[in-house]
């Protein structure tokens, strides 16, 4: 596992490697979240408040990924990139154009997918559905509603399907179901947010049911009080119990 530090305070970059099949294939499975529009240089300052070191940005970031993927490439291995929401809003660079400039570098950075996080609907449903048609990549949430037709809105989807080596992975979004109670209610207009942990149950269980080898839940969900205890329920829904993955 291995960390990167490109942006201002939240942005993290991880490293996995997983093993499937016989003998094995290699996943270098990387995601973000809380980019918050912080792509340009910034001093490091809570490394030192005076002369904290520059952090490289989104170029440094794009540099990273690419030499990574290319390295995947000529190594016969794949590479997953993926965020976790909240983009845009935090910056000027972000909120100046509702994250368009974010989401265009997302493009360049070659995303598979991201799931809206709470900050991402600060400038409202219809901002975030223009994001979702200005990115070259799918926008996940399997837990958000339109109110008026009880689907999932056309510009999101709750599971995409990536066929890696000889191994079906499934993505599924989930988004924090108390989210529209932590914004202004006009951000969330016309959604419904649908309980986080029955919904994503029944969405591994419907990805396993359709071949998934292996699951990737990717929720913009916080950090529970009972952490532990959440994780535990969390960890059941993707490895069976008495499983011995």
């Amino acid at each position: 596992m291995r960390f990167k530090h490109f942006y201002l305070f939240s942005l993290l970059f991880v490293n996995i490697l997983l093993y499937a099949g016989e003998p094995y294939m290699r996943l270098h499975l990387i995601f973000t979240n809380d980019i918050h529009g912080s792509i340009h240089q910034y001093p490091a300052r809570f490394m030192n408040p005076e002369y904290g070191p520059m952090l490289s940005g989104g170029a440094g970031a794009y540099r990273y990924v690419n030499e990574l993927r290319a390295e995947a490439t000529q190594k016969g291995e794949h590479l997953l990139l993926l965020d976790g929401g909240n983009i845009f809003q935090g910056t000027p660079l972000g909120t100046v154009d509702g994250g368009e400039k974010i989401i265009r570098w997302m493009n360049l950075m070659e995303y598979d997918a991201l799931t809206p996080g709470l900050r991402d609907f600060d400038q409202g449903v219809n901002n975030l559905e223009h994001l979702s048609e200005v990115a070259e990549f799918p926008m996940l949430s399997g837990n958000i509603l339109d109110k008026t037709t009880g689907e999932i809105p056309d510009w999101l989807s709750s599971t995409i399907f990536k066929r890696v080596g000889d191994t079906d992975i499934a993505i599924i979004g989930i988004t924090a179901d108390d989210l529209s109670r932590k914004t202004f209610s006009y951000n969330t207009a016309g959604l419904e947010f649908l309980p986080t942990i029955s919904t994503a149950q029944t969405l591994v269980d419907q990805a396993k049911e359709q071949g998934a080898d292996i699951v990737i839940l990717l929720a913009h969900a916080g950090l529970p009080y009972n952490r532990e205890k959440v994780f535990e329920i969390l960890h059941e829904m993707v490895i069976a119990p008495g499983s011995n993955e």
